[in-house]
């Protein structure tokens, strides 16, 4: 775990980002994952701030400005951004505003039963039908082109071995550290639809 700027995560004082020059670690009371800027694989940005970030051992911390009182977008570009070589960071799109995380008062059964639970109302079959279908589609979108890229960067290694070239293997490396960040959030979909048949069934 990195020693820095620690960050506890609203309605959840377990929880805190800590950043620091040498890297960003989350920590709970028990356990902790860091990434170090310079065991970085690729970092993903959204124009909302959140950073994902992945290691090369596959550890991977995400920062959400919305869940850490006192951190802003800019504060992110500063301190985490501007450690993170261009050529590791791969841009996503804006997110739909429903879909930035957004913190609790607490963790009880009421916030368990989700969002549409917090606003007031209870979830209904449609809400449960259209979320499957949004984690569906995520999941076969970044899995896809994961893949894909994946089989980019075994060309490119291949490529590498035969003409001996630098430049080969360090764009077979880029290709890797994307399809590696795509396959997480593709995995990460699998997990949020696995809780959503869940708490389905």
């Amino acid at each position: 775990m990195v020693q820095g700027r620690r960050l506890p995560r609203r309605g959840s004082s377990d929880v805190a980002l800590v950043l620091a020059p040498e890297g960003v670690s989350l920590t709970t009371t028990d356990s902790a994952s860091t990434v170090r800027f310079d065991e970085l694989a690729a970092m993903t940005t959204r124009p909302d701030g959140a950073r994902h970030l992945t290691a090369r051992d596959g550890y991977v911390v995400s920062v959400e400005p919305t869940l850490h009182p006192g951190l802003t977008p800019e504060q992110v570009a500063q301190e985490i951004d501007a450690r993170v070589p261009a050529h590791l960071v791969v841009p996503l799109p804006a997110r739909d505003p429903s879909r930035i995380p957004q913190p609790v008062a607490s963790q009880t059964g009421r916030s368990r039963r989700g969002r549409a639970a917090r606003e007031g109302r209870p979830r209904t079959a449609a809400d449960r039908a259209g979320e499957i279908v949004r984690r569906v589609t995520s999941m076969v979108a970044f899995g896809g082109i994961g893949l894909f890229v994946l089989l980019m960067a075994a060309v490119g290694f291949s490529e590498g071995v035969e003409s001996g070239l630098a430049e080969d293997w360090t764009l077979a490396s880029v290709f890797l550290a994307v399809a590696l960040v795509l396959l997480v959030a593709a995995g990460w979909d699998v997990r949020k639809l696995v809780r959503v048949l869940r708490q389905h069934d």
